[in-house]
C-alpha cells in the first residue's frame, strides 16, 4: 500500500474544458469556462494545489452573481437572518467528521479574459437585472483552504446588453456602451462596476404638436 503520496506536475494546456459547474456547486461563479494556458498541479497530504496562467477561449459561459440571497424570518417582530446555507453546510460537515480535516484545494490562477469568452452577471434580483457581455481583462482567480474564493482585477465590456425586468411593468434589453466594467478586489459579490448602456426607441410627437397649437 502507498503512504505518503505526493504530487508534482507540469501541464499545458490546449482548449481545456477547465470549469464545468452549475448554480448547484457554487452559485457566485459557475458555468464552462475552455482555456489555453500552464499550470502547476501538487498534492501533499489532503491539500491539492493548483497554480498557473491561462486565458479564455470559445465557447466560455460564466455566470457571477454580485449579490448573495440570504433567508430572512420574522421571530416575535424582530427580523432574524439564517446563516447562509453554504456555511451552515460546512459547520455540518465538520461537526459530522469530528473535526477532522478534510481533502481541500488551493487555487492561484491568472486569467487573462478574451473576448471569445461572454460573461453574465446577475444583479439584484428583485429587479430582475442581468448584464451579458464580452469584453477583455486581466484577473487573478484564488481559492484557499478553507474553499473561500475571492476574484482581483478588472474585466472591461466591449458589448453586450443590459435586460431589466421590473416583474410586468416593464422589460427592458439595453445596449451596453464602450467603457462599461467590472472590477473585484475579493470577494465576487463586493465586486464593484461602472455600466453604461442606451436604449433607443420610437415615439410619436403628435400630443406635442397639438399641446404647442392649443397654447398658441
Amino acid at each position: 500500500h502507498l503512504k505518503n503520496w505526493g504530487l508534482d506536475l507540469d501541464v499545458d494546456m490546449r482548449h481545456l474544458m477547465a470549469l464545468n459547474t452549475q448554480y448547484k456547486d457554487n452559485d457566485l461563479f459557475f458555468g464552462k469556462a475552455f482555456v489555453t494556458g500552464r499550470v502547476h498541479l501538487s498534492q501533499h497530504g489532503n491539500l491539492f494545489v493548483v497554480n498557473g496562467d491561462a486565458r479564455t477561449e470559445s465557447p466560455t459561459y460564466i455566470t457571477l452573481s454580485l449579490t448573495r440571497n440570504t433567508n430572512v424570518q420574522m421571530q416575535n417582530n424582530y427580523i432574524v437572518f439564517e446563516k447562509p446555507y453554504a456555511l451552515e453546510n460546512e459547520e455540518k460537515k465538520t461537526t459530522e467528521t469530528g473535526g477532522k480535516k478534510r481533502n481541500a484545494t488551493q487555487l492561484l490562477l491568472n486569467l487573462t479574459a478574451t473576448p471569445e469568452a461572454t460573461v453574465k452577471v446577475n444583479l439584484d434580483p428583485s429587479i430582475g437585472c442581468t448584464i451579458v457581455g464580452n469584453g477583455n481583462g486581466d484577473l487573478r482567480l484564488e481559492l484557499n483552504e478553507n474553499q473561500k474564493f475571492e476574484i482581483y482585477g478588472s474585466y472591461t465590456l466591449s458589448e453586450g446588453v443590459v435586460d431589466l425586468a421590473l416583474g410586468n411593468i416593464l422589460t427592458r434589453t439595453l445596449k451596453l456602451e464602450n467603457g462599461s466594467y467590472l472590477s473585484w478586489n475579493g470577494r465576487p459579490e463586493n465586486g464593484q462596476m461602472k455600466v453604461m448602456a442606451n436604449y433607443t426607441t420610437k415615439t410619436s410627437i403628435s400630443s406635442l404638436l397639438n399641446e404647442s397649437a392649443t397654447t398658441s
